[in-house]
């Protein structure tokens, strides 16, 4: 499988980057453990930004439909409304990483 998309800028690899290092969004929230993160497009790989719409999700999350879980695989309404909208995540990411970095936690 090729996944298409544009290289990310400097800007947007700092992103990811660093979102990654807070762990999936979903498990912090709502299960309070950390777990190695994989980056979610919001909106897809091409457009202007499309690397800064990203969530940090570990794999069960992001790609592996289950009946133990809810997975973003299982489709965005399915996962949004088991959780809350991915906008109101990627404020919550934002936010955690802006914190994160003014208190020395990620470079």
């Amino acid at each position: 499988m090729t996944l298409v998309g544009r290289a990310p800028t400097r800007e947007e690899r700092l992103w990811m980057d660093r979102m990654v290092q807070v762990g999936c969004i979903v498990c912090r929230l709502y299960k309070k453990v950390y777990t190695p993160a994989e980056v979610h497009h919001l909106e897809g790989k091409v457009k202007p930004n499309a690397h800064l719409l990203t969530l940090p999700l570990c794999p069960c999350h992001h790609r592996l439909p289950g009946k133990a879980w809810v997975s973003r695989a299982d489709g965005k309404k399915v996962f949004e409304a088991e959780f809350m909208p991915e906008l109101d995540l990627l404020e919550i990411t934002q936010a955690l990483v802006e914190e994160m970095v003014l208190r020395g936690y990620l470079v």
